[in-house]
């Protein structure tokens, strides 16, 4: 069986790809290939998108309710925090992906709400999160800003 280019060397595959798109060259486009690999990069950076959300929402969390050896954690989440918001502005640029994160911060928060409960859980430690995220998306978004340290007892 002949194999492709696109099967036997992806990246001579790309570089052929780039240089036709370059040129304007349809004919010499892999339509089929070309077509699942950038519907494939978009869902990638969706994917990646919502990580670094639940991630960085995860982290803003701790860092407002977790009092357990807070002193000792507050500077590595505070890093944490600024990596997450960093890897994440460089897709946010594009509208159309500030739009997804937009639409998807519910969706997230829940599922970051859940992660810490569980590692609270995991250390014996209870609090009441919200239900609904506390934070406003020019909140998480801020390079500057950190959520205020709340004193909440554990159970």
């Amino acid at each position: 069986m002949n194999k492709t280019l696109y099967e036997s060397d992806f990246g001579a595959w790309i570089e052929q790809q780039a240089i036709a798109l370059k040129n304007q060259d349809a004919s010499a486009l892999d339509w089929g290939n070309l077509q699942e690999e950038i519907e494939s990069l978009g869902a990638s950076d969706k994917r990646a998108i919502n990580s670094l959300t639940r991630q960085l929402l995860i982290h803003l969390l701790l860092y407002a309710y977790w009092s357990i050896n807070r002193d000792f954690y507050l500077s590595g989440w505070k890093i944490e925090i600024n990596n997450f918001r960093n890897d994440l502005s460089d897709f946010l640029d594009s509208k159309n992906y500030y739009q997804h994160f937009e639409n998807n911060l519910d969706k997230n928060y829940s599922k970051a709400f859940k992660q810490v409960n569980l590692k609270a859980e995991n250390a014996n430690f209870s609090f009441n999160l919200p239900l609904k995220c506390p934070f406003t998306i020019q909140q998480i978004l801020d390079d500057d800003w950190y959520p205020p340290l709340l004193n909440i007892d554990s159970k």
